[in-house]
């Protein structure tokens, strides 16, 4: 900080009126938190290890950046004016991404797709049928919550035993050959 006019080094004689002139401080403290979009609704959850402590000039805009996090996409940052109090904070919001879980029966019964958020709970649907197989598995390995990104998974047969079938013996007719 500095005086305008300058303070003289003697007493002047007559009263005179000083201006105190500020600088801006260049470490003012502000904060950056990270909320991720629940699961179970579309609110957002900060949790405690998802909280920047910056420093910036007072009465600058913020430079805070969206963080990546596997399964979210964030949403756009609004920059602040950072507060000499060091009460500015910026929230960034992510949202969780959505993925479709497809199936691929290879000639068995249709399965129905399923689509969730990422990192929910998934239920493994019923195992597809096929003529003369046994379901054996699906590939890749059936997820316990949902990835990230879509995803076929393919049923793997074993030939079934004990298949029913059917031998029919023909003989020609002297006749006409058939």
């Amino acid at each position: 900080a500095s005086w305008t006019p300058l303070i003289p080094t003697v007493m002047p004689a007559e009263d005179a009126v000083f201006t105190a002139v500020w600088a801006n401080a260049t470490n003012t403290a502000y904060k950056i938190e990270h909320y991720k979009q629940n699961i179970e609704n579309d609110n957002y959850t900060l949790e405690s290890s998802d909280t920047e402590t910056k420093t910036g000039t007072t009465g600058s805009t913020t430079a805070a950046a969206a963080k990546t996090y596997t399964g979210f996409t964030a949403k756009p940052v609004t920059q602040q004016t950072i507060a000499p109090d060091g009460s500015t904070i910026v929230k960034i919001y992510y949202d969780r991404k959505t993925a479709t879980l497809s199936f691929n029966t290879d000639g068995g019964n249709a399965v129905t797709p399923i689509t969730g958020k990422f990192g929910a709970a998934v239920t493994k649907p019923a195992n597809p049928a096929k003529t003369g197989y046994v379901f054996n598995r699906f590939e890749p390995e059936f997820p316990k919550t949902m990835p990230n990104t879509n995803t076929t998974y393919t049923a793997k047969w074993t030939a079934g035993e004990g298949t029913a079938y059917k031998i029919e013996h023909y003989k020609q007719n002297i006749e006409d050959d058939n």
